[in-house]
């Protein structure tokens, strides 16, 4: 009925089209081809073609006032990241062929959180030259580890509770105990805040035309955004050279290919030339995508034994013999290893209590089930584990359990990274950072190897308070 009476009325008359405006951004949205917009509009369900092109030039150019009035009074940084399109055409014809183009797509992210401080360049610049003189060594790396080992152990407990609770047989909403303080999670290490006060409100920059996988395309890229943030003129370059700040997050390859321009530049003429203001950092998200591809190379194998390659077959898990940075790899892999992990405590689970299922495990108290989840970590989860499980002096040794071990090991410091970037615990994810870097470099990742000791080092020796 309510289509029914805004079709009427946009039949009358063409200012009456409310409905029908909200209806057209939604398909915008969806991404609606040209000509299912011809169809709709002659059925007076959205508007033409045309009105989408000026309402949404008219939504990016007032987002784009807004952007440029909140990096003037608050705290912010950037990333971009290359982006490939196909143009299909449905005709060909010599001038109009389908063609695979690259570009660039930008974003601003303001942060408006009361608390966060704005950076001032020269204590950074200083502190970081300082910094930079200092060498981050071996013995550091494992005290480090050492250190947040407990908090690690607390939080792996935890995981293997909420493995159990969240089972459906287990039926947690009507056990007895599940009221008490054991099935918390741990106090997290440095949360970030949350409200509508702390939002971080993000800026799609406009998409340009320029691939940034060389160190021209990236220097041509910067000048585009400096450009569209009205940072173009003599004055504003000043400002930046000698008052700013920008942490500028990518991939490895744009984190790296920022350093080097920084680095070719090093003896230019000044700060803007040389790229100062600048702080390239990557980003978390395409580090759990290295680490997808890590425990691919690790786990993988083949299907003859009980391996990932084993859990995809059985699942039925399509395209991830090898792996892409590119289509769901990253999605698929994610559900494999979720999947493949909660199956594998759950077994647990019901191997050391000595049950048949976990339904039977609601008889135990709140206390006895955290002790055997802290037995679980300790004896099928944890470096001891491994350790306890190779010393064994057996003829044959159970090859299948070592992988086993190994593998729950390493699922419980994924979802700790996972989880703790869903929730905003940087103080996790800093007591990752030796193990991550320990995992990139026997997995001979050298790229984000780098990255994480970089890190390390930064947080260690190079950053002021306000930065970390």
């Amino acid at each position: 009925m309510l289509v029914i009476i805004a079709v009427m009325g946009y039949s009358r008359s063409h200012n009456l089209c409310k409905f029908q405006q909200l209806l057209t951004m939604f398909f915008r949205s969806c991404g609606l081809a040209s000509k299912g917009y011809d169809l709709l509009n002659s059925l007076g369900i959205c508007m033409n073609q045309r009105w989408v092109y000026a309402a949404v030039e008219h939504l990016a150019e007032t987002k784009r006032i807004t952007l440029r009035a909140d990096i003037t009074h608050y705290p912010w940084f950037g990333s971009h990241d290359n982006l490939n399109r196909k143009n299909k055409v449905f005709e060909q014809r010599l001038d109009n062929q389908s063609s695979f183009d690259s570009g660039t797509a930008g974003t601003i992210y303001v942060v408006k959180d009361p608390s966060a401080p704005r950076l001032s360049l020269p204590p950074v610049r200083e502190k970081i030259h300082h910094g930079s003189l200092k060498r981050l060594t071996y013995v550091d790396i494992v005290t480090k580890d050492a250190q947040a080992s407990e908090r690690i152990f607390a939080r792996a407990v935890h995981r293997v509770l909420s493995i159990l609770v969240d089972a459906p047989d287990f039926a947690f909403s009507t056990y007895e105990g599940n009221s008490s303080s054991i099935f918390s999670p741990p106090a997290p290490m440095q949360q970030l805040p949350t409200g509508p006060e702390y939002a971080t409100n993000a800026y799609m920059l406009r998409t340009i035309h320029q691939e940034e996988a060389t160190y021209e395309g990236n220097l041509r890229v910067l000048a585009e955004w400096e450009r569209q943030l009205k940072f173009d003129t003599s004055e504003k370059r000043k400002y930046l050279a000698l008052s700013v700040v920008i942490i500028w997050i990518g991939d490895q390859l744009t984190s790296s290919r920022l350093r080097g321009l920084q680095k070719f530049r090093c003896e230019d003429i000044n700060s803007y030339e040389r790229l100062s203001h600048l702080l390239p950092h990557f980003g978390w998200f395409h580090l759990e995508v290295a680490l997808h591809s890590n425990y691919h190379s690790q786990f993988w194998g083949n299907t003859s034994g009980r391996t990932l390659a084993f859990a995809a077959e059985l699942l039925n898990r399509r395209g991830l013999n090898s792996t892409s940075v590119q289509g769901l790899f990253h999605h698929n892999m994610e559900e494999l290893l979720v999947h493949l992990g909660t199956a594998s405590f759950r077994d647990v689970w019901c191997k050391i209590a000595g049950v048949e299922r976990l339904s039977l495990l609601r008889d135990k108290e709140p206390d006895d089930l955290y002790q055997l989840a802290v037995r679980i970590v300790d004896e099928y989860a944890s470096t001891n584990a491994i350790r306890m499980h190779r010393s064994r002096a057996e003829e044959v040794p159970d090859v299948l359990m070592g992988q086993a071990i190994l593998f729950n090991k390493d699922y419980l410091d994924y979802l700790d990274i996972h989880m703790s970037i869903k929730s905003g615990d940087v103080g996790a994810l800093e007591d990752q950072l030796p193990r991550l870097f320990f995992r990139f470099l026997g997995g001979k990742n050298t790229n984000y190897q780098h990255e994480v000791l970089g890190l390390m080092h930064a947080i260690q020796y190079e950053w002021t308070d306000d930065l970390k």
